[in-house]
């Protein structure tokens, strides 16, 4: 029989996909298409394609691995994604918060995204003065290079930038910077992947590091010398991005570390090494049709308190007095 063609196909985050494209196929307005829809929320894959032969070929294509076919790719397109807002999500942030717990927000989701689901929740103030700041590496060698956080710096992010400033970490700067949360001036955000570097960067030069060869980078993230850096920091911190299974838990150990009690709510594949991590792990697993039931029964003790108003709840008429 004929042999028909063979399709390298791939999908993934913007940014990752763009590395693997083929230059003359990436838009002008790449970037800027991702960062429309992923700053209002939404999830964005990119989608790439590759001719690699024939089906005659596919053992051969298998046999050269993917660094050799996921290369070259033409840019097919943007998948976007809408994922409303489940109506419980805010008003349960919203007792959180006012019951004294701090919430914070722990995806893998585009640091864009995230921030944008951060502020509808009330994780993070929506407009005002209050400015979202992304925590990453300095293009420039610090004066410090014994503080690891020198390495980093806060700079603004969206539409909150317009007219702001990068604001240089260190060591001596966490207490200033805490206090800008505090005050509602500021929120923070930080990637997994500088989460690593920063890890990293905490553990050269010490006695454990100049002992060991390599070793994989969840191990280095659950060190003493990286929990003690990333303790320090993780207060500061409302949206952790971009973090796979093993930054998840190391987020969880540093908080554990800095003396917070911790529960960890996610679901229980990506999130496991998280969720064991916490004092409180609560594996949740989505079942619209019981949330729907949960929210018809709500909706129906709401009325029912309604209705059954003690007589006399009635606004009273204030009695004009004149002398």
């Amino acid at each position: 029989g004929g042999q028909g063609t063979l399709w390298a196909l791939s999908k993934g985050a913007p940014e990752t996909i763009k590395e693997l494209l083929d230059s003359d196929s990436i838009p002008p307005d790449f970037d800027d298409a991702a960062f429309h829809h992923m700053s209002r929320g939404r999830r964005v894959l990119a989608m790439a394609y590759r001719k690699v032969g024939t089906t005659r070929h596919l053992q051969a294509v298998k046999d050269e691995g993917r660094d050799r076919v996921e290369r070259e790719f033409t840019f097919a397109g943007f998948l976007v994604l809408d994922c409303p807002l489940k109506p419980e999500s805010k008003p349960v942030m919203t007792e959180l918060k006012k019951s004294g717990h701090a919430v914070v927000m722990i995806t893998g989701d585009a640091l864009l995204t995230a921030a944008e689901v951060a502020r509808q929740v009330g994780i993070m103030k929506r407009g005002g003065k209050q400015v979202t700041y992304i925590i990453q590496k300095r293009a420039s060698e610090p004066a410090n290079a014994g503080d690891p956080f020198s390495f980093f710096e806060c700079v603004p992010l969206g539409a909150s930038a317009e007219g702001r400033k990068a604001l240089l970490l260190s060591r001596l700067q966490l207490g200033h910077l805490r206090s800008m949360k505090e005050r509602g001036e500021a929120s923070f955000c930080i990637s997994g992947q500088t989460l690593a570097e920063l890890a990293l960067k905490a553990a050269e030069g010490t006695a454990a590091a100049s002992q060991r060869t390599h070793i994989d980078e969840k191990t280095q993230l659950l060190r003493p010398d990286s929990q003690a850096a990333l303790s320090a920091l993780v207060m500061l911190i409302s949206v952790f991005a971009r973090h796979a299974p093993h930054q998840k838990e190391a987020v969880l150990a540093a908080f554990n570390r800095a003396g917070a009690q911790t529960l960890m709510c996610g679901d229980g594949t990506n999130d496991v090494g998280a969720l064991k991590r916490a004092h409180v792990g609560i594996s949740i697993i989505s079942a619209p049709n019981v949330e729907s039931k949960q929210r018809e029964a709500s909706a129906q003790i709401s009325r029912a308190k309604a209705e059954q108003k003690p007589p006399g709840a009635k606004k009273k008429s204030k009695k004009r007095v004149t002398t």
